[in-house]
């Protein structure tokens, strides 16, 4: 009772700032969740509004923001049954659309060129453009909806359980196809300009007019690879002929795959049975991830860290794919 009241509190305090009273709670706290994530990945300094608040208490907020959106969605299910069906079905419908694009990778057109069927199909770009657009709220729905355990057991089976129902969570079985789609998520964003998180107030998030844009002190800025000889130079001149390298595209790729790593340790770490002590001590392992994800020299560390193990031809061919969809 006590939580629920807090949280009705805290719902009028979100009407009064906007002036109007949200149409849905659940999907509120949702995308106040997505929108901490997207800055969290792109490095962003936590505190340029607010003044304070470390990364190690923002995540935690986001357990913590996590637990009452599941809270909202109980309620939803009575007073807006709609918009819970949207929000827990929103990640199966993700990777089924995930299944319908896969097969087109490797469909050539019928005059040989070797053309993707995607450059002749709108149905087929609105649908990876909307896989690119839904892939942080769909891993995020994965995590809140389809991450318990289900098993029914006695406390002296349930660690054998746990280790049993671990492998069967929607987020380790659909991983490569939220990965896919943050991927072109990445490509699209490229694409359109967008090179923050669009979440800082005050500040244009398109390319060359970004204002005071600040990044977190663990947070290492990557160059465009330099070279330290004409012949080095000479020789990815030549390689950038052939066909392009993850390295030309890392600043494009770091946020996603940066937050890709965060929602695979937010899949293991969160349940909704967590109590305080669970929260804090999740909150630092996730801190340790994404710092380690700041501290890398260049995109293969990062790959490394995020434990990516995808060709990176086709990390270059995703990344493509939501170029050519960026288009609304």
């Amino acid at each position: 009772m006590a939580v629920d009241s807090a949280l009705t509190d805290h719902q009028a305090a979100v009407s009064n700032l906007l002036g109007t009273t949200p149409r849905s709670m659940l999907w509120t706290v949702l995308h106040d969740i997505r929108l901490l994530l997207l800055r969290i990945s792109h490095g962003e300094a936590l505190n340029v509004e607010c003044g304070g608040g470390s990364l190690a208490s923002n995540c935690e907020l986001l357990f913590y923001q996590l637990l009452s959106a599941e809270m909202y969605d109980k309620d939803a299910q009575v007073d807006q049954p709609e918009q819970s069906q949207h929000a827990q079905g929103l990640s199966a419908g993700f990777l089924a659309a995930c299944t319908i694009v896969a097969p087109e990778e490797a469909n050539e057109t019928s005059d040989g060129s070797g053309a993707k069927s995607l450059d002749g199909s709108g149905s087929l770009k609105a649908l990876t453009r909307g896989i690119a657009d839904a892939a942080p709220m769909a891993s995020l729905s994965s995590i809140l909806f389809h991450n318990a355990n289900s098993c029914s057991t006695t406390n002296s089976e349930a660690q054998v359980c746990d280790n049993k129902q671990r492998s069967k969570r929607q987020w380790v079985v659909g991983k490569e196809h939220f990965l896919r789609g943050l991927i072109i998520c990445a490509g699209r964003r490229h694409a359109l300009g967008l090179d923050t998180s669009g979440c800082q107030a005050g500040s244009n998030s398109r390319s060359g007019v970004s204002r005071g844009r600040m990044h977190a002190p663990s947070f290492v800025s990557w160059q465009t690879p330099a070279s330290s000889s004409d012949d080095e130079a000479d020789k990815r001149d030549d390689n950038r002929n052939m066909k392009p390298t993850v390295d030309d595209f890392q600043n494009a790729l770091r946020p996603m795959v940066t937050l890709f790593a965060i929602f695979d340790k937010l899949s293991q770490e969160f349940s909704l049975s967590m109590e305080d002590v669970q929260v804090a001590e999740g909150a630092e392992t996730m801190v340790r991830v994404i710092e380690e994800c700041y501290r890398s020299k260049n995109i293969h560390e990062l790959l490394n860290k995020a434990k990516l193990v995808m060709d990176h031809d086709v990390i270059i061919e995703l990344l493509q794919k939501g170029m050519m969809v960026a288009a609304s």
